[in-house]
């Protein structure tokens, strides 16, 4: 499997670094597995048998269907040539989805958006605009926190061509490729973006903070709002596209909007998401006053835009 290693760096540099480094760690978790029983297989077969007893190792020991599946793609990351010829611990895969069914982020509504948001304005105003953008522009965190001021284009930007109208959002760096393009829609969320941007240096982060902190303050504002603890901040990107599905949407434009790699899985993805928001429960005080207050999101924030400061936090994040 690493015959080839030293040539192969420009297969490895296909891969976002992230998932180069989470593959080769599965792959080492792997390797000691089979030095411990002493195996060191010869033929493809064999290594694919191999593989399958790590694949029922780790399910055994309950250590997450995670690993199992990176060490698989992490093998055929290392040696592409095994693609297809590894059927035995591809099913043993299947075979874990089944006993173990993928659970979907349950997506959010708009209203319900809109409510997080102004909760997390109370700790960043930023922030809360940030929640509404990433349900707007079907955004993953990392793609949001990574927005800098140069990387959103107004009407009449001067570096695009004459006459643009509306705003968009350059994406430097998406699970998809680099330098992807979404526009904003909702004229609102253009609105209070712009306030984000009038406050924002160049060369500044729009919403300065960690993805690990966003999904901190948002995960405290749903539980301080009662929510469900299945909501996480992908629930927005997932509760955009539900909501243009549920609007009439195009599925061509939902996907090429989304920057989704699988046509197939995004598809199963959307059209799931109509039948899992009917699964989840709202406080009721909540479902009476979301309507009221996502009805004009713009004035609705502006009664929190006291806590702005200095393009950030009233409180430490």
């Amino acid at each position: 499997m690493n015959r080839h290693a030293g040539s192969r760096f420009l297969i490895q540099a296909a891969y976002a670094p992230s998932t180069r480094q989470k593959y080769l760690s599965a792959v080492e978790g792997f390797v000691s597995f089979a030095l411990s029983i002493n195996e060191d297989p010869i033929s493809t077969v064999d290594f694919d048998d191999l593989l399958n007893d790590y694949i029922h190792h780790l399910y055994m020991s309950e250590s997450g269907k995670s690993r199992a599946v990176d060490a698989v793609y992490g093998v055929l990351m290392l040696s592409p040539e095994l693609k297809g010829h590894l059927p035995v611990s591809m099913l043993a895969l299947r075979g874990w989805n089944k006993l173990q069914p993928v659970l979907s982020y349950p997506p959010l509504t708009w209203e319900l958006t809109v409510c997080i948001a102004l909760k997390m304005s109370a700790c960043s105003w930023s922030l809360g605009v940030g929640a509404l953008l990433a349900f707007d522009c079907f955004l993953r965190v990392g793609e949001l926190v990574g927005l800098k001021r140069e990387d959103v284009a107004d009407t009449d930007d001067a570096r695009l061509a004459v006459g643009f109208k509306g705003m968009a959002l350059r994406l430097r760096k998406t699970k998809t490729g680099p330098n992807q393009w979404v526009e904003v829609r909702s004229e609102a969320v253009m609105q209070l973006l712009r306030g984000v941007l009038a406050v924002t240096k160049r060369g500044k982060s729009l919403f300065p903070c960690s993805t690990a902190t966003f999904r901190r303050v948002f995960k405290v504002c749903c539980a301080e709002l009662g929510l469900s603890s299945s909501y996480v901040p992908h629930s927005l990107r997932h509760g955009g596209a539900t909501r243009q599905h549920l609007l009439g949407t195009s599925m061509e434009d939902i996907l090429l909007r989304g920057r989704w790699a699988s046509t197939r899985s995004a598809r199963r993805y959307i059209q799931s998401g109509r039948a899992i928001l009917l699964s989840m429960q709202v406080p009721a005080l909540l479902e009476r006053v979301a309507p009221i207050l996502s009805a004009d999101i713009v004035t609705t924030f502006s009664l929190t835009q006291q806590h702005f400061v200095g393009g950030g936090s009233s409180r430490a994040l």
